[in-house]
């Protein structure tokens, strides 16, 4: 009796797999790093590269050769910035940069011990300040964060930020000559249009002043103003004019 081979119905079909789910891929974040030593800047950029989650846009040595590259700033979303500088001035180019791409994101790197200079970049207020004695993984998480829109200050950071802080003199490394008198006249009690006719300034001047000195000092009103001055002994009590005087 012949034999029938089965009937075909079509293709054989194989099993229907499931497709595991993957993670989600985080995009680059593209960088750009000022940094005036050689092996340092070499070093950065090689480990960064390598991390798979950084794309680094430019190396620089110095503010001018960054400034000149507007492609990569513009193209950037966070500048690694070296606070101190051999050559060109580290606080100017904030606002240099800040001109040519608004959006650009900032940390702050540094091994600085001078309170001048830790005072100058607290002062500035960036998003993300690092210490080079981090580790790569703390400098990767702190681009990360800033250039989702966050804050990032490594531990180290944060501890010299609060031992600059506890220095009762710390007011004559942020301000000007200026603004020390004016600092010490407002915390005795004057007006500003008295602080100014004993200065020989305008009113809206002095109060720019004041202005300025409550953002660096991180002081809020004129009692904060007035107590701090009298904390750090630029003030005298018994000078303190009385409120009918005011």
């Amino acid at each position: 009796m012949p034999t029938h081979s089965p009937t075909s119905y079509g293709p054989k079909m194989s099993p229907v797999k499931s497709i595991p789910e993957t993670a989600a891929v985080r995009p680059l974040v593209d960088v750009v790093i000022l940094e005036d030593q050689l092996l340092f800047r070499q070093c950065l950029a090689r480990s960064l590269s390598e991390s798979a989650r950084v794309r680094v846009r430019g190396v620089f040595a110095d503010v001018e050769s960054l400034l000149a590259d507007s492609v990569a700033v513009v193209s950037s979303h966070v500048a690694l910035l070296d606070v101190r500088l051999g050559k060109g001035d580290a606080f100017g180019v904030v606002e240099g940069l800040r001109r040519l791409s608004p959006s650009l994101r900032m940390i702050w790197l540094t091994s600085i011990a001078e309170d001048f200079l830790l005072e100058q970049a607290f002062a500035a207020k960036l998003p993300g300040f690092v210490h080079k004695d981090d580790s790569l993984d703390i400098l990767l998480q702190a681009v990360e964060t800033v250039a989702s829109g966050g804050r990032y200050y490594s531990e180290a950071a944060l501890r010299l930020r609060e031992k600059s802080r506890s220095k009762s003199d710390r007011y004559s490394l942020i301000l000007s000559d200026r603004e020390q008198e004016v600092l010490r006249l407002i915390g005795a009690g004057f007006s500003n249009a008295e602080a100014a006719s004993l200065l020989s300034l305008s009113a809206d001047t002095v109060k720019t002043h004041r202005r300025n000195i409550m953002a660096r000092l991180g002081l809020h009103s004129a009692l904060e103003l007035q107590t701090y001055a009298l904390k750090i002994g630029l003030v005298d009590p018994k000078g303190l004019r009385p409120a009918g005087a005011r």
